[in-house]
């Protein structure tokens, strides 16, 4: 039974792996609580380094326990929308819930920078085929044919996504 577990912690540590951005790998130890608990400090303090005049924001899906995903398969999450701010020449994103109270009610309502890109997104969902039962939508094209679609759809508008998504 302990074998099991280890296999099971070991296959859950390298998905995690495979899912995060190297960079943050090679500077929090995330597979630890602590280097998470490092990690989301990080951001905290980013957070109070930006300015809502200057900042970018954008919107993208993400776990409401999990917005940076670090947490992996250990947490049950649900997927909904999830706001991120970035002061300019940073690389760090910043979920709004991490951010002071006065800096997102400032940025609250803030256009995203990304709005083209969601565009895409939303005309390549609205185009694909889905079975919906209850609260749950299955998609019936692979994620490659999604993924493709909406490579497509950026290219044919000119739209270069954002740099580094927080996602």
């Amino acid at each position: 039974m302990r074998e099991k577990r280890q296999r099971a912690r070991e296959e859950h540590d390298k998905r995690l792996r495979e899912s995060l951005p190297r960079e943050w790998l090679d500077k929090y130890d995330l597979l630890t609580d602590q280097g998470r608990k490092d990690f989301l400090a990080s951001r905290k303090e980013a957070g109070l380094k930006i300015d809502p005049a200057t900042a970018e924001v954008i919107m993208t899906w993400a776990g409401m326990m999990d917005p940076y995903g670090i947490w992996g398969d250990d947490i049950e999450d649900n997927i909904d929308r999830a706001w991120f701010a970035c002061a300019p020449g940073s690389d760090i994103w910043v979920e709004f819930h991490d951010l002071p109270e006065e800096t997102r009610k400032a940025l609250e309502g803030k256009p995203v920078a990304n709005a083209d890109e969601l565009k895409a997104l939303f005309e390549t969902l609205e185009n694909c085929e889905a079975v919906v039962e209850g609260d749950t939508v299955t998609f019936l094209n692979t994620e490659e044919e999604l993924r493709d679609d909406y490579e497509r759809r950026l290219r044919e508008k000119g739209i270069k996504p954002l740099k580094d998504p927080p996602f």
